[in-house]
């Protein structure tokens, strides 16, 4: 009986164990795709209690390879991410230099010679492995790990200084076989004693693949503004003054339609309970931030997108929608192109259970952008 409820709490720490695992990844992942679209390398700070590589046989009296996983797979894909998207990550150990818990008070359990070593090599490796992960999603993406010490702060400040200090280096492989493979890297100094810190690998991508991440790169990067909670970008500093109008009203076939591309409606059936508020947006920047295109003619043309995503309480999106806005100045007008501010009206229909409007701005012409977030129902002004 002993035996049986061991094994069943085995299998439910490696299920607990596994959910945490996959929800870090899956939010380095996520992090990679949202900083994707910022030029440049990022440096990422991660604080962790502990994130294991695996977990070896062995604490189910029944079956003791029940508990055996493997995380290297799901690491690797993520590190993956993480280098494609120039992010180094610094690990930080937050639990401070580690004992084992044998040598504690609170373990009042009684051991054998040879049970009290087993259980303190148990946790030496468990220990092990989850330094050898930390080591190993930095070394991939060109960070470096801080664990085993109680000053945390100072491991904070070093993490800061060491990620904002680094060369750029290039060079052009001699194997000009671009097949999009993950190809590795390694830099060698002639001095020794010194410890370097760069990404390890790259995809060796071919032109047309290069030409189109770097076509796609601004737009993801207004998508990656566009998510809730996402910082806010300042490039393009604007205001925006909104205004409910009316009270909800029912969907109309057209939106009924637009809503039904979104998963939070794809499959529904009825749509009785769905309203659309009806929003004024009066916005405002000034006119020396806008870049032009001056044709062979003299004539500058500028261009603004406006972005809209509506989120509901639980983040899930609910309606995208984008708007445009053209300006030409003639000539004898360039002065006019630089001076004043800019004003533009925008109305736009949104779900009226959205509990969160956020709303973009972005220069078409060069790819800056500004973004900010209104939380809805409106305070009364």
């Amino acid at each position: 009986m002993l035996d049986r409820l061991e094994h069943l709490n085995a299998i439910s720490e490696t299920h607990m164990l596994q959910r945490r695992v996959s929800i870090t990844l899956e939010a380095f992942i996520g992090i990679s795709h949202y900083l994707r679209g910022v030029p440049g390398r990022k440096n990422l700070l991660w604080l962790s209690g502990s994130f294991p590589i695996g977990i070896l046989p062995g604490g189910d009296p029944i079956d003791p390879f029940a508990r055996a996983v493997d995380f290297s797979p799901e690491l690797r894909k993520a590190t993956n991410q993480l280098t494609l998207s120039q992010v180094a990550v610094y690990p930080v150990d937050i639990r401070g230099l580690m004992v084992s818990p044998n040598f504690g008070a609170a373990d009042n359990r009684n051991y054998s010679g040879s049970s009290f070593e087993a259980e303190r090599q148990k946790f030496s490796r468990q220990l092990a492995g989850e330094h050898a992960a930390l080591d190993q999603i930095a070394e991939s993406s060109g960070g470096r790990a801080f664990y085993d010490t109680n000053g945390l702060a100072q491991a904070l400040q070093t993490a800061t200084e060491d990620g904002s200090n680094y060369y750029t280096l290039s060079y052009s492989p001699t194997n000009t076989n671009f097949a999009g493979e993950m190809r590795k890297i390694h830099v060698r100094l002639t001095r020794k004693n010194y410890q370097l810190s760069y990404r390890r690998s790259y995809f060796a991508d071919d032109d047309f693949t290069l030409t189109r991440r770097a076509a796609n790169a601004p737009l993801e990067r207004a998508d990656s503004a566009m998510q809730r909670g996402a910082p806010t970008e300042h490039e393009l500093v604007f205001s925006v003054h909104a205004e409910a109008i009316s009270f909800p009203a029912p969907a109309s076939p057209a939106q009924k339609q637009d809503l039904a591309q979104f998963p939070a409606f794809a499959k529904l059936r009825k749509w009785d309970s769905v309203k659309m508020q009806k929003f004024e947006l009066n916005f405002s920047l000034l006119q020396k931030q806008l870049t032009y295109l001056i044709d062979s003619g003299g004539v500058r043309h500028g261009s603004l997108a406006f972005l809209y995503a509506a989120y509901d309480a639980d983040s899930n999106l609910l309606y995208r929608s984008s708007a445009f806005a053209d300006q030409t100045f003639l000539p004898e007008q360039s002065e006019q192109s630089r001076a004043g501010t800019y004003l533009a009206k925008q109305i736009l229909d949104i779900p009226a259970n959205s509990a969160c409007l956020r709303i973009a701005v972005r220069d078409t012409m060069d790819g800056r952008i500004g973004s900010l977030e209104i939380p809805l129902p409106l305070r009364p002004d």
